[in-house]
């Protein structure tokens, strides 16, 4: 079952511009990654580890002397500050996305923890009954979460590119790219967080 979040289509301009070549190259694959990708922690699991490559080759072309120079020549323009608030709002997504991610592994440590010991341990129950309870709590702030991206991707990428330089229009373009497929891989993450216990068993 292939990935039903896929990153939209636009309107952006088409025409590359050399300091963006490697991550277009990235995000390329990433793009064949989502045409193929299905409901599997296996498969989330390479498209995050494809998301962290494109990231590794965004921070090589930010860091590059004309890309900060292009930024501060244009700063304050909508076009960027549309980016900004995006690449923040994203990163708060993150962040709770990780942080749940650290408590599912907690919870279930606790859980393996419990059922080793001997059955009829008072302990055991209520180990049991704070997993059910953290789980159904989990899916529901993962379901808002995913209403958010949604939310946002409907949003984002609306500002016009009207400056003509070439070089921003180009950056503009590749970092809105960037930000939607980050949109689209949390919520597949999301979506598989959120999925039913037991048709998360039959899609590990």
């Amino acid at each position: 079952m292939a990935n039903k979040f896929h990153v939209r289509s636009n309107s952006f301009p088409t025409a590359s511009h050399p300091s963006t070549i490697t991550v277009e190259e990235e995000l390329s694959k990433l793009k064949t990654w989502e045409a193929n990708s299905t409901s599997t922690s296996k498969s989330i699991g390479t498209g995050l580890s494809l998301l962290q490559d494109l990231y590794i080759c965004l921070e090589g072309l930010l860091n590059m002397g004309s890309t900060q120079k292009l930024i501060s020549n244009h700063q304050g323009e909508k076009c960027l500050e549309e980016l900004l608030d995006g690449s923040v709002r994203i990163l708060d997504i993150c962040g709770i996305t990780r942080d749940t991610m650290l408590q599912i592994k907690e919870n279930v440590q606790a859980l393996h923890s419990a059922l080793r010991r001997r059955k009829g341990d008072s302990c055991i129950e209520r180990v049991i009954t704070e997993y059910n309870l953290f789980s159904k709590k989990m899916k529901k702030n993962a379901k808002k979460l995913i209403t958010s991206l949604k939310q946002m991707e409907s949003k984002f990428g609306v500002c016009p590119l009207l400056n003509q330089d070439q070089q921003l229009i180009a950056l503009v373009r590749v970092l809105r790219e960037v930000m939607l497929m980050n949109m689209s891989i949390f919520q597949s993450l999301l979506a598989f967080l959120a999925m039913p216990a037991s048709k998360s068993k039959a899609t590990k």
